[in-house]
């Protein structure tokens, strides 16, 4: 089992060069790596020596190029790592890319401009008095046609923006699931990851477990052996 695991795992934190190679669709490569993470979890959630197993192994780097944003990498990390220190990493970047992918779709959806009105007419005198006249514009249904493939650009970018943060969040949060899984009976393992988080705070984590659990809830049936699982786990995190 051991060796099973090691594979899978070396895998996953080497998938920039590993998957990123073979698969030029960014979709593929985040299923490839959601089923990675969850046969993980599977293994260690419930066996402490596959657990000892894992933190046990290290890899030679951490580093998921698909969340370094203009070219920032500031979490990147080489040499060899240890396994804890790899997975927080991956959170950490996810975590990040998903906080800024859902300020730019807010920021996208509200400075999108709105287009102005047709103002071309001329002043014509009736009745003794100014009143303004609106000329038949001929361009008007090409500008209304160019208005409406630009709002069909504008949604467009919207859904991918918002479908890179639902990419990131899950991916997040399947990382802290697993890292989740690691800290149970462990205090070491617990103090290990507190060290490697913003100001040694499981709360991050916790808050990226309950948007996934919300969103579990709204997707599946409740009562689900996985929504258990988080719900366990951010428990356990809660109390850390």
């Amino acid at each position: 089992m051991m060796s099973g695991l090691e594979g899978i795992f070396r895998w996953l934190c080497t998938h920039e060069s590993a998957v990123h190679v073979l698969l030029d669709d960014r979709t593929d490569c985040v299923i490839y790596l959601l089923q990675g993470l969850g046969l993980l979890i599977n293994l260690v959630e419930h066996s402490a020596r596959n657990r000892h197993c894992l933190v046990d192994m290290e890899t030679p780097c951490s580093f998921d190029s698909f969340c370094a944003v203009d070219g920032n990498d500031s979490l990147r990390m080489d040499g060899q790592v240890g396994a804890i220190e790899a997975l927080v990493q991956l959170f950490l970047q996810r975590e990040r890319a998903a906080r800024l992918a859902e300020t730019e779709t807010d920021d996208f959806i509200k400075d999108t401009p709105v287009p102005p009105q047709d103002q071309s007419g001329q002043w014509q005198e009736t009745a003794g008095s100014l009143e303004w006249i609106q000329s038949e514009n001929s361009a008007k249904n090409e500008n209304e046609k160019k208005e409406e493939e630009d709002e069909e650009i504008d949604l467009n970018k919207a859904l991918q923006h918002a479908g890179k943060h639902m990419e990131d969040c899950i991916v997040a949060s399947y990382t802290a699931l697993l890292l989740g899984c690691l800290c149970q009976e462990s205090p070491v393992n617990v103090t290990t990851v507190r060290e490697l988080l913003p100001e040694g705070d499981f709360s991050i984590m916790t808050e990226m477990l309950h948007k996934f659990l919300n969103f579990m809830n709204l997707t599946c049936a409740v009562g689900t052996t996985g929504q258990k699982s988080i719900s366990r786990v951010i428990e356990y995190l809660d109390h850390c």
